[in-house]
């Protein structure tokens, strides 16, 4: 399992983040079958028209993985890579169509993901939590610190 391998990297030792899994059950299950350790599982609940517009607006620098978006985080020079200018470019899966299918997948997982990770506590500690993807994103970072109880 890819996830599996890179966990024993060097740089995991003290810990990482995986962003956007487990998406299904079926990758709960394989997790659970390696003996994987979760901590913690944060939702970030964000409605449909925000998505959309963060999706859409997305700009990415192929080459580094930098990321834009049109709006929130606009490159210095329209369409181009701040760092070497570079044109930057949208994600072929950036798109209304993508996201409605990502959409009714995700929505088809998540209850049993959310009712499997509610029903988990280690030491009386909660494993799931959800926070409200609409708040600043500086008020979201500190949920989570105050979620997985690093001061800063």
């Amino acid at each position: 399992m890819l996830i599996k391998n890179r966990i024993r990297k060097k740089d995991c030792k003290r810990g990482y983040i995986l962003d956007g899994f487990p998406r299904t059950m079926k990758q709960v299950k394989n997790i659970l079958e390696i003996n994987f350790e979760v901590n913690y599982i944060i939702e970030i609940l964000t409605d449909y028209n925000t998505i959309k517009e963060r999706i859409s607006g997305r700009l990415v620098h192929e080459s580094s993985g930098r990321t834009y978006h049109e709006k929130f985080f606009p490159p210095i020079t329209k369409n181009r890579d701040n760092i070497t200018g570079e044109k930057l470019k949208k994600r072929k899966d950036d798109n209304i169509k993508t996201l409605q299918n990502r959409i009714k997948n995700y929505e088809k997982e998540i209850n049993e993901i959310r009712e499997y990770f509610n029903k988990i506590e280690k030491n009386n500690i909660k494993k799931y939590y959800q926070i409200d993807g609409n708040l600043k994103k500086e008020e979201i970072y500190n949920k989570i610190l105050n979620i997985i109880k690093i001061k800063k």
